[in-house]
């Protein structure tokens, strides 16, 4: 079932629109479109689990093109491993940002 908000902030002349779909148990995704006197700006979203028992895969992507994505997947040892990367797709020439993260649940 999709779920969706519509926002208006009168002081700043702001319109905030999100969209949540959960497709199934395995993919969610969201959307969102802001306007403002200055610009229009857009993001996709989504999360997929993976094959891996807790395990999941992410991406979001902005209007200026600029692409992440990531990897989690449980460790043997308690915490979970985080991969991810970044880059702008319509500026290739300007490299990726890559990193790794463990995250404890206490």
């Amino acid at each position: 079932p999709a779920e969706y908000n519509l926002f208006f902030n009168p002081l700043t002349n702001a319109v905030n629109f999100s969209l949540f779909n959960k497709i199934n148990n395995d993919v969610k995704l969201a959307s969102i479109v802001s306007h403002n006197k200055d610009a229009i700006n857009f993001g996709l979203a989504g999360a997929i689990n993976g094959a891996a028992a807790g395990s999941s895969h992410q991406f979001k992507i902005d209007q200026a093109g600029v692409l992440a994505v990531s990897h989690i997947t449980p460790t043997n040892f308690g915490p979970k491993l985080t991969v991810s990367a970044e880059f702008n797709a319509l500026k290739v020439e300007d490299g990726a940002k890559v990193g790794a993260g463990l995250k404890f649940d206490l």
